[in-house]
C-alpha cells in the first residue's frame, strides 16, 4: 500500500531561509585576531637528534665496524662465523652511503658538525680494509659520495662568504 504524501511532509526551503534574520558583521574592532607565537629555537641536541645526515654517517660507520670487527672475531680458520654474522650487513651498508649521499645532494645548507661527521666517515670509506691503499680500489658510489662531500663543503662555505 502506498501512502500519499501529506502538506505536513514537505517542508518549504524558501520559506525557512526567508525566516532566518540576516546575519549581522561585526565591526573589524570586535574581531579577534590570532597570531602564530614564535616558535623557540631548537637546542643543539634536538638538531643533532633531527639530523639525517649525522643519522646515517653513524649507521654506515657502525655497520662498517659491525663488519670489519666480525672479521676479527672469527678465529675458526675458515670464516664461518664470520659470513654468518655479516650476511647482508654490506649491502646494507652500502646502500646506507648510497642514501648519505642523496641526502647531501639534496641539503641546503649543513651544520659544521655534520660536515665534521661527513670528514670523518670519508676517512673510513677511503680506508676500509686499513692497508692505506684501499681508497684506490673505491666503487663509483663511494667515488660520488666524496664528490658530494667536497662540493657539499664548497656550497657551504660560499653560503658563509655571502652572510659574512
Amino acid at each position: 500500500m502506498i501512502q500519499s504524501t501529506t502538506m505536513s511532509n514537505i517542508i518549504d526551503l524558501s520559506a525557512a531561509r526567508a525566516a532566518v534574520p540576516p546575519t549581522i558583521a561585526l565591526p573589524p574592532s570586535n574581531v579577534a585576531e590570532l597570531t602564530a607565537l614564535p616558535t623557540p629555537p631548537k637546542s643543539e641536541e634536538e638538531l643533532d637528534r633531527e639530523s639525517q645526515i649525522m643519522r646515517a654517517a653513524a649507521t654506515y660507520t657502525a655497520l662498517n665496524g659491525s663488519w670489519n670487527g666480525a672479521w676479527i672475531a672469527d678465529h675458526t680458520g675458515n670464516s664461518t662465523v664470520a659470513e654468518i654474522v655479516n650476511k647482508g650487513l654490506w649491502e646494507r651498508r652500502d646502500a646506507v652511503l648510497r642514501k648519505l649521499t642523496r641526502l647531501m645532494r639534496k641539503a641546503e645548507t649543513v651544520r659544521t658538525v655534520e660536515i665534521w661527521s661527513l670528514a670523518s666517515l670519508a676517512k673510513v670509506v677511503m680506508n676500509q680494509n686499513g692497508d692505506g691503499e684501499s681508497g684506490r680500489n673505491l666503487e663509483d658510489f663511494e667515488i660520488l659520495f666524496l664528490q658530494s662531500l667536497f662540493e657539499l663543503i664548497e656550497r657551504n662555505c660560499q653560503c658563509a662568504e655571502r652572510s659574512a
